[in-house]
């Protein structure tokens, strides 16, 4: 697959035209995470945990035990700030006390941390899982795209995720190269389910870079 540089500035363009709803989310996001950029006041936690859980539909179902259980990780606003991988996996990994266990939240752990840093943390989600895990099928990455256990280790996700980046030549910046991916992916999915009107716009992203090779 090669994704070339008018695709990528097109579909990066038009992604606010085609998902008008999603990206006026985005903003609200933006807009709350950079407000409340610490994460050690509980009440401030909790109202960006609550927003990006019903924004992406995370399935957080107990936002306050998640809340605060991020006010316990340690040195939680430090890490972060720095880029470090393995604070996605502390926040991740929540106990909850009405099921007994431990539960990875792996997916609402790499947005919430993308949301303080789009530079540092790449988002993974099941469009990208599903991506990736395609491209790994035609032997795209030097090594097999382990979609089942991926969830255990952000320093494995983003091997690939930079991986893909290099191959494809994109400018190395996660919060684009993931707008790019998901907008192209999530029309893709909306035109299957019949949910999204047909245009100029739509049709161009949709004969356009992914979604001439990766079918989900």
């Amino acid at each position: 697959m090669q994704i070339t540089k008018q695709d990528y500035q097109d579909t990066l363009s038009a992604w606010k035209t085609l998902l008008p709803d999603y990206a006026l989310q985005e903003t609200v996001l933006k807009d709350v995470f950079k407000q409340y950029p610490n994460n050690t006041t509980l009440a401030e936690v909790i109202l960006k945990v609550n927003l990006l859980n019903a924004f992406y539909s995370t399935g957080i179902l107990d936002v306050v035990t998640v809340a605060t259980h991020i006010t316990n990780v340690n040195n939680v606003d430090a890490r972060i700030q720095s880029g470090d991988d393995t604070v996605v996996r502390d926040i991740a990994n929540v106990f909850h006390k009405s099921k007994n266990k431990a539960v990875n939240h792996f997916s609402f752990a790499t947005k919430y941390c993308s949301f303080h840093q789009p530079q540092k943390f790449p988002i993974f989600d099941s469009f990208i899982a599903e991506c990736f895990s395609q491209l790994s099928k035609n032997k795209y990455f030097q090594k097999k795209f382990p979609k089942n256990t991926i969830r255990n280790s952000y320093f494995d996700f983003k091997f690939f995720y930079d991986e893909f980046i290099n191959k494809e030549a994109l400018p190395k910046d996660y919060k684009e190269v993931d707008r790019y991916l998901w907008t192209s992916l999530k029309v893709q999915d909306l035109k299957n389910k019949k949910k999204l009107q047909p245009s100029y716009v739509s049709s161009q992203v949709l004969n356009n870079a992914v979604n001439n090779t990766i079918k989900l």
